[in-house]
């Protein structure tokens, strides 16, 4: 597989799981009834791409078609930092719904929330785009 299509590709990742995980969730909801450990496992990925995978649809789209232009260095790099802008936006975010609902106190709650997911979260995503990047092909070995 050529490197950059895998980059394309692993930027999905974060939509892509959690949107099988709700699929796989709804067929045993179905088949099974409701197992608690399966499927309260499952939901949490769905929960996850509904508070965060939606806000991170934008910048994946940009990130698959910077992706073909970049060399692999520059694309590790912005893979490091990614978490920590996704991160910055939901602060922001967090700021704006604080000042347009008054409730201060339950939105510096939640930025917290978010930020300590996203940093988890984001650089866990970091870590397995790593370790599968490492089990295609030793990084070095081949060209873009």
């Amino acid at each position: 597989m050529p490197i950059k299509r895998f980059y394309r590709i692993s930027i999905w990742l974060p939509v892509l799981v959690p949107l099988a995980a709700g699929v796989i969730s709804a067929v045993l909801i179905r088949v099974l009834g409701t197992p608690p450990g399966v499927v309260g496992v499952t939901l949490q990925f769905v929960a996850s791409l509904i508070f965060f995978g939606v806000p991170y649809i934008p910048f994946a789209l940009l990130a698959t078609w910077w992706i073909r232009k970049a060399d692999e260095y520059e694309i590790r790099r912005v893979m490091f930092l990614m978490p920590i802008l996704m991160t910055a936006v939901a602060c922001v975010l967090c700021v704006v719904m604080m000042m347009i609902s008054n409730r201060v106190s339950l939105w510096l709650e939640v930025a917290v929330l978010a930020a300590t997911v996203i940093l988890l979260v984001g650089y866990g995503w970091v870590l397995i785009t790593l370790l599968l990047r490492r089990m295609i092909r030793p990084i070095g070995t081949e060209s873009a």
